[in-house]
C-alpha cells in the first residue's frame, strides 16, 4: 500500500483539486492499495470542510483519512502525525498544493524498496525541471540556509528542503518518533537522523510546477528560527536525545 501524507494549513483553494488529481492519477496504478492522509494544521479557513466533501463524494475505494490539529503546530509536527497514522508499506509526504507533479510522485514511489529505503526529491539534480518562478531573495535565502546546514551537520545533501520525500514503512516508523523540531527545519533533522541511524538516502529528480505566491516562509524571521533549529539538532545529538523516542 502507498500512503501519501498532505500537511495542510489554510488550503481551501487548492485541497479539492489536489485530492481529485491524486485519486484520478494514482487510483489506476495502485487501485485499493492507496491511502491519502490529510493532516490539517489548525486551518482558519474551510480546508476541513472541503476535505470532508471529497470524502463523502469518493466513489473509488481510495482511503481518505483526515486528521486535525487543535491549533497550528508546524509542518514537522503535522507530517509526523500523518506518518503515525499511515498504514502503507511506502510512505510519502508532499505539499498540499502539489508543487511537484504526479510523475515525480510516481517515480519517487517506484524507487523505494528494502535496498533503497529513503528516497528524496532534489531540485538541484541536473535532470530536475523547475517550471515555476522562484524569487531571487528566496533563492538566496535557500543557498545561505543550505551552506549553514552543510557547515554544521555535514549532510552532503544539496536540497534538504524539497517537499517530496518517501520511505519504507519500517524506516518511517523508526525515525519519525525521534523528531523534536516542529517547524520547517524538521526536514534537516529528519535527514540527519536517517544518516545517524545508518540508512542510505537516495536522491531523484523532480519537476517543480508550482511556487506559492502566498508562501508560508517569512523571509525576515524564519531563516533565524531555522538557524537556531540547526544548532538545536547538534545539541540534542550531543545530549543523547535522539537515542530513543522518549
Amino acid at each position: 500500500m502507498l500512503s501519501i501524507i498532505l500537511p495542510a494549513f489554510n488550503e481551501e483553494k487548492t485541497i479539492v483539486s489536489t485530492l481529485e488529481t491524486l485519486i484520478y492519477s494514482l487510483y489506476p496504478i495502485f487501485k485499493d492499495d492507496l491511502e491519502i492522509i490529510i493532516v490539517d494544521d489548525g486551518s482558519l479557513d474551510e480546508t476541513v470542510k472541503r476535505v470532508r466533501q471529497v470524502q463523502n463524494n469518493n466513489k473509488n475505494n481510495v482511503t481518505i483519512k483526515l486528521l486535525e490539529n487543535n491549533r497550528n503546530r508546524g509542518k514537522g509536527f503535522t507530517v509526523k502525525q500523518g506518518v503515525q497514522a499511515a498504514d502503507g508499506d511506502i510512505i510519502i509526504f508532499t505539499d498540499a498544493d502539489l508543487s511537484y507533479d504526479i510523475q515525480s510522485i510516481v517515480y519517487l514511489a517506484s524507487k523505494i524498496s528494502v535496498e533503497t529505503p529513503v528516497v528524496i526529491g532534489s531540485r538541484m539534480l541536473p535532470t530536475s525541471q523547475i517550471n515555476a518562478n522562484v524569487s531571487l531573495l528566496r533563492s538566496l535565502t535557500g543557498k545561505i540556509f543550505n551552506f549553514i546546514v552543510q557547515s554544521l551537520l555535514l549532510l552532503n545533501i544539496k536540497d534538504t528542503q524539497c517537499g517530496l520525500k518517501g520511505f519504507t514503512k519500517k524506516v518511517a516508523k523508526e525515525i519519525f518518533p525521534l523528531l523534536k523540531i516542529n517547524g520547517f527545519a524538521f526536514d534537516v533533522e529528519l535527514l540527519f537522523l536517517i544518516k545517524k541511524h545508518h540508512h542510505k538516502i537516495f536522491q531523484v529528480p523532480v519537476n517543480l510546477i508550482k511556487n506559492r505566491k502566498d508562501s508560508r516562509l517569512n523571509i525576515g524571521l524564519d531563516p533565524f528560527k531555522m538557524f537556531m533549529d540547526i544548532v538545536s539538532i547538534r545539541f540534542n545529538d550531543a545530549l543523547g536525545k535522539y537515542d530513543n523516542p522518549l
